[in-house]
């Protein structure tokens, strides 16, 4: 009644109105909102349990050391931030005793020290002052509007030339 090749075509035929159809049938009508009358919700399982195709959070990075202030040297914000401070200023060769550390402070032109900041002022030279100044006051040094930069003493450079 049939060949191979009609037959070939009614299963193509059918194959392609399913697939168009979605296997499924037509979607039932919606409302004006877009929800179906006739759909069910399943319920989320509670938030507190964990089911198999739910992944955990990753684990929170440790957070990161503060951004030191602009004219702040980072070593010295990192004395600021330190727990063993006593340690720190060792293994970064700070001058530190008693809470206090020795500092050079580039002032803007024109400008003094701040008096909001306790300050021993040791030397000065144009607008460089080195001295000391307690630990929790770098913070405020260095952002204050007559101050360039606060960083630690610089030791000489040993010139190994000829003499």
């Amino acid at each position: 009644m049939y060949g191979p090749f009609s037959r070939r075509r009614v299963c193509l035929g059918v194959a392609g109105l399913l697939s168009l159809s979605g296997c499924a049938g037509t979607p039932p009508e919606q409302d004006d909102a877009g929800a179906s009358p006739t759909a069910t919700r399943t319920p989320s399982p509670p938030a507190d349990t964990e089911t198999p195709t739910t992944r955990s959070s990753p684990t929170p990075k440790p957070p990161s050391p503060s951004k030191p202030p602009s004219g702040l040297d980072s070593t010295l914000a990192g004395l600021v931030d330190a727990n063993d401070r006593d340690a720190y200023a060792d293994q970064h060769g700070l001058d530190y005793r008693d809470g206090t550390v020795t500092v050079v402070v580039e002032l803007e032109p024109d400008r003094t020290l701040p008096e909001s900041v306790d300050f021993e002022a040791e030397r000065k030279r144009d607008r460089l002052v080195s001295g000391w100044v307690a630990v929790g006051d770098l913070t405020p040094l260095a952002t204050h509007e007559n101050v360039t930069l606060v960083r630690p003493p610089q030791s000489p450079a040993v010139d190994g030339g000829a003499e």
